[in-house]
């Protein structure tokens, strides 16, 4: 054998060892089991004779999930079928380790002898080739999900653009602390339901409105000025009814008294 047959023969070799070797692999998705998803890869093997050979779908592998404190803390997105992820292969087998509970003592061993096979161990949502690029904010931090946006930028000032509801609830108490103005505005209906009191403290309030209608009592402890007409069906001060009341009157020469008709 030569010195370039013997090259030759090593290094392919070598190829073929290499063929076998599983690092990263643009997948796309067949379907979402929940926290797994069953991907297809999306390029094929070349050998020397020619022949492209795909990689079969590999089922199962665990989705990457932005997570902390055990997945007590995380930032989820929707996986579907049809997206596109990059899945990563472990150098060493992972079958045990998927199939335990994971803390600071464990250590797993591997069932197989062959490192850096087909070790799936995360899928990362997702890349997009050039026709499906889609253009990226170069200043600010943008949150999407499908027409809803929002939008942080390096002001401090945050967008929050939705053709749809906001719904919030709070089970405990809710603060909000604005040193600006506050302003809103409200294209429908306006409803605002307390069970307890409500207090609204300022140095003057404004209510701008062709009518206000209050279906239960007003007490007012200071003064009360009113520039227009003032209409009511009863009007009572210290038990004494402004439309119904009588005066007692005395007379003399001769003497006498008697009791005004009520006011109409």
């Amino acid at each position: 054998m030569n010195k370039n047959t013997f090259y030759e023969s090593m290094n392919n070799m070598f190829r073929d060892k290499f063929r076998n070797i599983h690092t990263i692999k643009p997948c796309v998705v067949t379907k979402n089991n929940g926290f797994t998803v069953n991907v297809r890869p999306l390029t094929t093997t070349k050998y020397r004779d020619g022949q492209q050979l795909p990689i079969p779908e590999i089922p199962d592998v665990p989705l990457m999930i932005y997570s902390g404190t055990k997945g007590g803390a995380r930032v989820t997105v929707p996986v579907v079928e049809g997206d596109t992820v990059v899945v990563l292969c472990s150098d060493r087998d992972v079958g045990n380790l998927f199939e335990s509970t994971v803390n600071t003592n464990s250590i797993f061993p591997s069932d197989e002898y062959t490192p850096l096979e087909l070790y799936p161990i995360m899928a990362i949502p997702m890349f997009f080739t050039e026709p499906e690029g889609k253009p990226v904010d170069t200043k600010n931090i943008v949150i999407e999900n499908g027409s809803t946006k929002i939008t942080v930028k390096p002001s401090g000032d945050i967008d929050i653009d939705t053709p749809a509801n906001i719904n919030v609830n709070v089970a405990g108490d809710a603060s909000v602390d604005v040193g600006g103005n506050l302003n809103a505005t409200v294209g429908g209906n306006a409803n605002v339901a307390v069970t307890a009191s409500v207090t609204l403290s300022g140095t003057s309030v404004t209510v701008d409105s062709p009518q206000t209608t209050f279906t239960g009592n007003v007490s007012i402890a200071g003064l009360a000025a009113v520039t227009g007409a003032l209409t009511a069906a009863t009007i009572d001060s210290d038990n004494v009814s402004l439309d119904n009341h009588t005066h007692d009157y005395t007379w003399t020469d001769p003497a006498g008294s008697g009791t005004t008709n009520p006011p109409n």
